[in-house]
């Protein structure tokens, strides 16, 4: 339903004013399109029309499917082809409007975007210091329309001069209005409880007093942004507020929610200034958005949808039902703007009533309004969720297959807790053979495998002989004996070693493989075994080592140093292999630096 809306507004928002007319220009609409093929966009131009498409794909990608892929996400980009495509030519024939190919460009792109960003979300989206996604899902296009709002037009700079225009007014400016710091200071009350809803009680204290700094910061480098002392004066008192007291109130958020609609109230009269002859209200909805500047308007439509938006989340989140929070904020919204016929300046029209209603409509299609609790969640909640997430996290890094019998054991270098479950798993006459994988830093630790003693002297003397960036050995073990092969590696690596195996593999009768190795390093292992043996027989299996080996483990990982240093440099490298290995050969091997 939503998707089907953000349709509606797209055919309203390109083809108002509807006055339809035979264009006399001979060429036609597609020739007329074609010719604009070379015509660069503005850059106000470009972010309005990828912004009017972004909500078409991701809210189409979220309904084409429960389970949406990538095949989905072509599919849309396509339908948001046509449509566009569709409006310039029809924009042929509606006087004051241009057709642009530039425009078709950037609807795809916005198209595209939302619908990637659907791809991505569409599960539960979970960081470390975040809550569900899934289960807030207004809350978060909330703190987008605000993001959206303060940090337009979204084009950082490098300009030593701009970013001391951008602070001046904080050292010389002589008044602060009163008008603006209350505004200011009831807006980062409103972002300090969305934080809330998304990171629990426990956390929100922090993250908002983290986060507030680096959006201020990051309006300093925008460009054409300047800080005024109301914002920074606001936000200082905001956490001071939130944190002093409001935060531990249970009134907390009605006391926030009354202050906040004290805050559109003023916004809505200001400046105070008043005629005796009303002008005449305005009863067509974003009209003046779509005849103002692009520029003005972009900011003004995300502040806008903020406001109303989080106006009426929280007082749904202090315990009223949605249904009077619309009726109420509906009506004090039209007041507002009737009363603004008799103030110079402002566009008194129906379209703040509009777009509040369409938010309470999303807000109750997205079920924030049965998910919203008044106290927020307590203490063991959190710490709930947090153990719960890291488990997950985990999870999502791990691999387990079933040890059943296989031509070859291969041990991953790296850490020395692999090496005894291999021997352990060889020793029970998993497969004839085994390969431990030593590393130049493992060597000088294999006395402590089990391993007899002149191996362990002769490997010694191998690594004395070899130059330091080649030390990669492996120790073979097979009904014939025990051996020690010097291996060069084309990269020191995951990838690399894999590599190395893989021609090994195609070398012998190979045709089932077990891999040992640390169980949050295994699903990055299959992922670079997937790509290197792609076309060939091998079977491999994957055994992560048990935590009475000494090894990571999946419970309490988070507690100790150094295993949350290798969960968070895992699911960097795991990010990181996912895309390099679904590039082309030639890219990858070049990104990941292949020795020849």
């Amino acid at each position: 339903m939503i998707a089907a809306g953000v349709v509606v507004l797209i055919l309203f928002g390109s083809l108002f004013p509807f006055d339809f007319y035979a264009n006399p220009n001979p060429s036609g609409p597609f020739a007329a399109l074609i010719r604009t093929y070379r015509t660069p966009p503005g850059r106000g131009d470009l972010i309005a029309n990828i912004l009017l498409y972004l909500p078409l794909g991701f809210f189409s990608v979220l309904a084409c499917s429960r389970e949406p892929r990538f095949g989905h996400v072509l599919i849309l980009i396509f339908a948001g082809w046509a449509l566009s495509t569709g409006i310039e030519l029809t924009q042929f024939y509606d006087r004051g409007r241009d057709s642009a190919l530039s425009d078709v460009y950037a609807n795809v792109a916005g198209t595209g975007l939302g619908a990637l960003i659907g791809l991505i979300l569409h599960k539960e989206f979970r960081l470390p210091a975040f809550g569900s996604t899934k289960h807030h899902p207004f809350v978060v296009l909330l703190l987008a329309c605000w993001l959206g709002y303060r940090l337009f037009p979204y084009a950082p700079t490098i300009d030593l001069h701009k970013y001391w225009n951008a602070v001046k007014p904080l050292l010389f400016a002589h008044t602060l209005p009163l008008p603006d710091l209350y505004r200011h200071t009831v807006g980062w009350l409103a972002i300090a409880l969305v934080i809330e809803a998304l990171v629990g009680a426990a956390r929100s204290k922090w993250v908002f007093l983290l986060f507030m700094p680096v959006v201020l910061f990051t309006r300093i480098l925008v460009v054409d942004v300047t800080l005024s002392p109301a914002e920074v004066v606001g936000g200082i008192v905001a956490s001071l507020a939130w944190v002093g007291l409001l935060s531990r109130l249970r009134m907390g958020v009605l006391v926030i929610a009354v202050m906040f609609a004290g805050g559109v109230i003023v916004q809505g009269l200001a400046p105070f200034r008043f005629t005796a002859n009303a002008r005449p209200f305005g009863w067509i909805p974003f009209r003046s958005f779509l005849q103002g500047s692009i520029a003005t308007n972009i900011p003004s439509f995300f502040e806008k949808a903020f406001t109303y938006g989080t106006l009426t989340w929280l007082f749904v989140r202090a315990g009223y039902s949605l249904r009077t929070v619309t009726v109420i904020g509906g009506t004090l919204v039209l007041c507002l703007r009737l009363g603004q016929v008799y103030i110079p300046g402002r566009s008194a029209e129906i379209t703040d009533v509009v777009m509040l209603l369409i938010l309470a409509a999303m807000m109750k299609l997205m079920s924030e309004d049965q998910r919203i609790s008044v106290d927020g969640p307590d203490s063991n909640e959190v710490g709930s969720r947090w153990s719960s997430l890291s488990l997950r996290l985990h999870a999502g890094l791990t691999l387990s297959d079933s040890t059943t019998p296989a031509d070859l054991i291969y041990v991953m270098a790296g850490r020395m807790d692999r090496k005894p479950y291999g021997l352990e798993l060889y020793r029970a006459g998993l497969a004839p053979r085994l390969v431990l994988g030593v590393g130049r830093f493992e060597v000088s630790k294999m006395h402590t495998v089990g391993l007899d003693h002149s191996l362990v002297q002769d490997l010694i003397a191998l690594r004395d002989k070899t130059p330091a960036d080649q030390r990669h050995f492996w120790v073979k073990l097979e009904t014939s004996g025990v051996s020690i092969e010097k291996r060069v590696l084309r990269r020191w690596s995951t990838y690399g070693e894999i590599l190395d195996l893989q021609d090994f593999l195609e070398a012998g009768n190979v045709r089932r493989v077990i891999v040992v190795s640390t169980d949050a390093h295994l699903r990055r292992v299959a992922l670079t075994c997937a790509r290197v043996s792609r076309g060939s027989s091998i079977e491999f299996l994957y055994c992560p080592v048990p935590s009475r080996f000494g090894s990571l483990g999946k419970h309490r990982w988070w507690t100790r140093a150094d295993d949350r240093r290798f969960i968070i440099k895992e699911m960097m490298k795991l990010a990181a292999y996912r895309v390099i290995l679904s590039m082309p050969a030639g890219v990858s091997d070049r990104l990941m630096r292949l020795k020849a």
